[in-house]
């Protein structure tokens, strides 16, 4: 009853997978459906899976759901990462590519330690700069840099040091002694200027807050000054010597000058009647100050007889002033009977004014003894 091909049957065609669509090349024309034989539709293009006919939604399983020969075509879906929301693709039956930003493992300069970030890129690193800080964290503290500094003399460089600018090369004004007046002023020069040497010339040329030290020396006492008070040094002696010439200056103001010739009786001569005494050691002097053109100073020469243990002891002492000009002296040691006496001629040569009459220039005594 009913068979296949009855007339007013319908064509049924073969459902193996029972999706509702059957194969077109599997078909019965039947009264009524009959086993697999009940699908309307041959459309199907997998009959063992029933998730795939015509017209069924594409789900990401790796399948052609909707028989359109692709698979797992425009699907996506929202998606998530601790930095935001995003959308994936399927892709092969599994979702990918999620748009959601992943964190990055970047250096955090604040601290110079690695974090996760949110961020499109991980920072660059922030230029170092002169606080005696890491910014860079390339393990070194203000490293590389310089800057333009100055100081009055000019420009130079200088470099940051633990977070300080130091060492700035450009050239620190010294302070230096001016010679012309001794006293100090800042100079851009390479070095301060050299002291002069000292010269005889009642200035402090080396500014040492000493005058013409060194060089107010006396020429017959081997340069060296000779002695302000009594006695002087014993320049010769007599009879060996018997007359000389003796140099000196009066300088630094103040000055004096004491120096002395030692004299022994070197004749054999009876006393003379009463008072009996042997002729005398008789010292002529003659004596010149020095002077600068027209202007003279005017020293007092001054010479006695002592026997060193007192002086002026074996005479008066005689004194005379010269102005430029020779004055002479003479002087007679006062001798006792015999043939033995001794004693030392004392010269002394001083400023006549003390606040006036120095110089650089030497003062003149020629001197002799005889008996």
């Amino acid at each position: 009853v009913d068979e296949q091909g009855a007339s007013g049957c319908v064509t049924f065609y073969f459902d193996n997978d029972g999706d509702g669509h059957g194969l077109a090349s599997n078909s019965q024309c039947l009264c009524t459906a009959s086993g697999n034989y009940d699908a309307f539709l041959p459309d199907d293009c997998n009959d063992f899976d029933g998730a795939i006919y015509p017209g069924n939604d594409e789900a990401c399983d790796g399948k052609d759901n909707d028989c359109d020969d692709v698979v797992d075509e425009g699907l996506s879906q929202t998606c998530s990462s601790v930095c935001g929301i995003g959308v994936e693709t399927c892709v092969s039956g599994s979702w990918t590519g999620c748009s959601a930003a992943s964190p990055l493992f970047c250096i955090n300069y604040d601290t110079c330690g690695f974090q996760s970030m949110c961020v499109g890129a991980c920072p660059t690193a922030p230029a170092e700069v002169c606080d005696g800080i890491d910014n860079d964290c390339d393990g070194q503290t203000d490293e590389g840099l310089t800057q333009a500094c100055s100081s009055t003399c000019g420009s130079g460089v200088e470099t940051c040091v633990a977070g300080s600018w130091t060492g700035c090369t450009a050239q620190l004004p010294q302070l230096c002694t001016n010679y012309d007046d001794c006293s100090l002023s800042s100079t851009c020069a390479g070095s301060c200027a050299s002291a002069p040497s000292e010269i005889c010339d009642g200035i402090d040329n080396d500014c040492d807050g000493s005058t013409d030290e060194g060089v107010d020396g006396d020429y017959s006492n081997d340069n060296s000054d000779f002695p302000d008070s009594w006695y002087g040094p014993i320049l010769t002696s007599y009879p060996a010597v018997s007359n000389g010439t003796v140099f000196g200056r009066i300088i630094p103001k103040g000055d004096n000058d004491w120096w002395s010739v030692y004299a022994v009786e070197n004749k054999s001569d009876a006393c003379a009647p009463w008072p009996l005494q042997d002729d005398p050691i008789k010292a002529e002097l003659q004596f010149v100050s020095p002077c600068a053109g027209s202007l003279c100073t005017w020293y007092t020469v001054c010479a006695c007889w002592s026997s060193g243990f007192e002086k002026c002891d074996k005479s008066s002492q005689i004194c005379q002033t010269s102005k430029g000009t020779n004055v002479n002296l003479t002087v007679n040691m006062d001798m006792d009977c015999g043939s033995s006496d001794s004693g030392y001629l004392d010269v002394e040569v001083k400023p006549h004014t003390t606040s006036l009459d120095y110089s650089c220039a030497d003062w003149i005594a020629l001197w002799s003894i005889s008996e």
